[in-house]
């Protein structure tokens, strides 16, 4: 799974002209959900850290507008960001609403909230320098893990006959 662009220009212009923005969907949902996932594992490595990330059944477009799907979904972005708030990231430091209410007359999350998690897990990946990790790289020759280092991957890592040595305490991770 790679990080997919986030969506986080939202306007009441778009809400206004019905176009796509103005949508929450199943994609919508699966990108902030997959994108939020490998975050939270990067961080996780990153600080060394268990950072809580509860595990969620996607959505169909017949459930996609229930409070089950979402509201788990808010916290494991508000967890994340709060691993993170001692590093005073621009963009996290606002906290995500996690208590969002089921019922036709209940407020809903407006564009502006989801502009909001999708900037927060940006803001984060962005920080970790997530677009620097290599996805499913298909190795062109041997590689050592040096004692000490860590070697992050995205995804997988196709070895085409070649090898990974990992000395002493070096480490592999493949998020």
């Amino acid at each position: 799974m790679s990080y997919i662009a986030p969506v986080t220009d939202r306007t009441q212009a778009d809400i206004v002209s019905q176009n796509s923005k103005a949508y929450w969907n199943v994609s919508d949902w699966e990108r902030v959900y997959n994108n939020a996932r490998l975050c939270n594992a990067l961080t996780a490595v990153t600080l060394d850290v268990v950072i809580a990330f509860t595990t969620i059944t996607p959505p169909t477009i017949l459930t996609i507008d229930t409070y089950p799907t979402i509201i788990p979904m808010l916290v494991n972005i508000e967890a994340l960001r709060v691993a993170v708030i001692s590093y005073n990231i621009p963009g996290t430091l606002t906290p995500i609403k996690t208590d969002w209410e089921m019922g036709s007359r209940k407020p809903a999350p407006k564009f502006t909230h989801v502009n909001q998690w999708e900037s927060t897990i940006d803001a984060i990946w962005d920080y970790w320098s997530g677009d620097g990790f290599e996805v499913c790289p298909t190795l062109t020759g041997d590689v050592t893990i040096l004692t000490g280092s860590k070697h992050i991957y995205i995804d997988c890592v196709n070895l085409a006959d070649y090898n990974i040595t990992i000395q002493g305490t070096g480490k592999l991770i493949v998020l």
